[in-house]
């Protein structure tokens, strides 16, 4: 009984503590770019933002954001791949 109460407690403390703040565009972009500097060989100095998602309620989902030098191919081919998904 103690391992179930204990449990339960431990999820309703994890799960409650993953909540998310909608992230504005400067935040996401600043991210976006240390992100593709630290994890890619793609050394971007700039972003562009080319798409916005919203969700039902009004809200960014998500944002998409082309890198400067290399973006405008790789701009061209995710808008091909997500066009090809809908």
């Amino acid at each position: 009984m103690k391992k179930t109460i204990f449990t339960l407690l431990l999820a309703t403390l994890f799960f409650g503590a993953l909540q998310a703040n909608p992230v504005d565009v400067a935040t996401a972009k600043s991210l976006g770019v240390k992100f593709m500097k630290a994890n890619t060989a793609i050394k971007a100095e700039a972003a562009e933002l080319t798409y916005t998602a919203y969700a039902e309620n009004g809200q960014a989902a998500f944002y998409v954001f082309a890198l400067q030098p290399k973006g405008l191919r790789c701009r061209r081919q995710l808008w091909q791949l997500w066009m090809a998904r809908s």
